[in-house]
């Protein structure tokens, strides 16, 4: 990952139309999304369906990327650390 926070933005685009399956497959097979609001989402089936469920609560979203940066997690590989608006992401990517 390069650029951590294009790769940020390129990703919260995705999840802003509610692109399911792009952003599955951005995701390792056992990668997780943690999020202040939600329990964490595990894997690409799981961010799908996360995505699909999402679509189905709310009209639109939108994030606004204010920081991004790429840490290690424990030994286990890359992953993404994002501030946007009130709330705070960690991706394993």
């Amino acid at each position: 990952m390069a650029d951590p926070h294009a790769w940020a933005e390129s990703f919260f685009a995705l999840v802003d139309r509610f692109d399911a399956d792009a952003v599955a497959s951005r995701m390792t097979p056992r990668g997780v999304l943690i999020s202040v609001n939600n329990e964490p989402v595990v894997g690409r089936d799981g961010m799908r369906d996360a995505i699909h469920s999402f679509e189905r609560a709310v009209a639109s979203i939108s994030h606004e990327v204010l920081r991004a940066w790429q840490v290690d997690i424990h030994g286990h590989g890359a992953g993404l650390r994002v501030k946007s608006g009130n709330e705070q992401t960690d991706t394993r990517t």
